[in-house]
């Protein structure tokens, strides 16, 4: 009867243990398809949809930044450009608005719509890189695009960080929204243009606006042919020592030619009006939008 009953107790025993074994490798099993599963299908699938979801969403932000710039300031940016791009395009507009707001009580929009609206912000091609940023002088009427154009290199927020000491995100686009204002308000000199070509020395001015301006009233003199506002290699425009550029963003960039110290002048009121040459000077800019507001319709 012992024997039996041991019998008995032992294959119990085992048929328990051989179900718990059994269990475990089932559950294991199951563990490991999950896993697999998970693995090969869920985890996947996850990533694909997050990763459309934030493409998605990150084009709808670049889009919705390319939207605010292009409605609140009239300017294109035209394109490979990325949302930090974007963002220091729309940075430096909101800061020239601001700063203008200031300056004429509040018509700043109203003011960059007359001097600073209808420009196209592109990027050097394939075929003729840069490394700085030019912005092309020709009025709107004579533009492929009928609108200002400014050219910047590829990766010109990065390549700012590397020149610039204090805030590189929005100081040289600045600037030349410098030179944008300056077009605005002058015109192409064609028969200075026409002489440059003869002599091989091809430049393209503008004469007769802000720029002109501001070096009459600074008692500068012209080393170009008719007053033409690009130096075209052949040394500075006669700048007085008294208000040449000794310190601000780029240094003495600004006694490059009469285009560059205006513009370089404009870039220093709205980001640092400390390092402009001289209060007059200031002032002169000052008192410039001012008097253009008054004349706004």
């Amino acid at each position: 009867m012992t024997t039996v009953k041991k019998f008995v107790i032992n294959t119990a025993i085992a048929i328990q243990n051989k179900y718990e074994d059994t269990k475990k490798a089932i559950i294991q099993k199951w563990e490991d398809t999950k896993t697999w599963v998970n693995d090969h299908v869920v985890q996947p699938v996850k990533n694909t949809v997050t990763k459309v979801v934030t493409t998605v969403k990150n084009e709808y932000q670049q889009y919705d930044t390319w939207k605010t710039i292009r409605n609140e300031y009239g300017w294109t940016p035209i394109g490979n450009f990325s949302q930090k791009e974007l963002a220091y395009i729309a940075d430096t507009g909101n800061n020239i608005e601001t700063k203008i707001d200031v300056i004429n009580g509040g018509y700043g929009s109203d003011w960059m719509d007359r001097y600073m609206s209808d420009v196209l912000i592109m990027k050097w091609s394939t075929f003729f890189k840069m490394d700085q940023p030019w912005t092309l002088p020709l009025p709107k009427i004579l533009s492929p695009f009928g609108k200002s154009i400014i050219l910047l290199p590829q990766n010109w927020e990065n390549s700012y960080e590397k020149i610039y000491e204090k805030d590189p995100k929005i100081m040289p686009l600045t600037h030349e929204f410098g030179h944008v204002w300056d077009i605005a308000t002058g015109h192409v000199d064609f028969r200075a243009v026409l002489i440059s070509l003869i002599n091989n020395k091809p430049i393209i001015g503008i004469v007769n606006g802000a720029a002109d301006d501001l070096n009459t009233f600074i008692g500068g003199d012209i080393v170009q042919l008719n007053s033409t506002r690009m130096t075209a290699n052949t040394g500075r425009d006669r700048i007085p020592d008294a208000y040449e550029w000794i310190n601000g963003f780029n240094k003495d960039y600004g006694n490059n030619s009469t285009a560059d110290y205006f513009a370089e002048g404009f870039d220093a009121l709205i980001n640092d009006p400390g390092t402009i040459p001289t209060s007059d000077v200031k002032q002169w800019f000052v008192d410039v939008i001012n008097d253009e507001t008054l004349r706004l319709p």
